[in-house]
């Protein structure tokens, strides 16, 4: 993904000192990042929102995604997906992904 080399700079930054000048131009690049994906969620929402009725809006997966229970499967997802990714970034070693 486009947003893991700041992620893994971000990591590195603070895990070595050494090279902790990789922080704030990565934390940047993730908050221009987000910004840039809320504001298209915010548009096509606004696009699509005339026919919100007719396409049976928020469906039950939508709905699901917003309660909690979905935020804690989605974190056990992620967090092993990050570090799976991260090392195979890391040591060049594609087999991982």
């Amino acid at each position: 993904s486009p947003l893991m080399r700041p992620i893994l700079a971000i990591t590195y930054g603070m895990y070595d000192l050494r090279y902790i000048d990789l922080v704030f131009p990565a934390v940047m690049v993730e908050l221009i990042a987000l910004g840039i994906c809320l504001a298209c969620g915010f548009v096509v929402g606004l696009l699509f929102a005339p026919w919100g009725d007719r396409l049976s809006w928020p469906n039950p997966e939508m709905e699901g995604r917003g309660h909690v229970n979905g935020l804690y499967i989605g974190i056990a997802i992620a967090i092993p997906s990050g570090l799976a990714a991260s090392s195979g970034i890391a040591s060049n070693n594609a087999a991982s992904l």
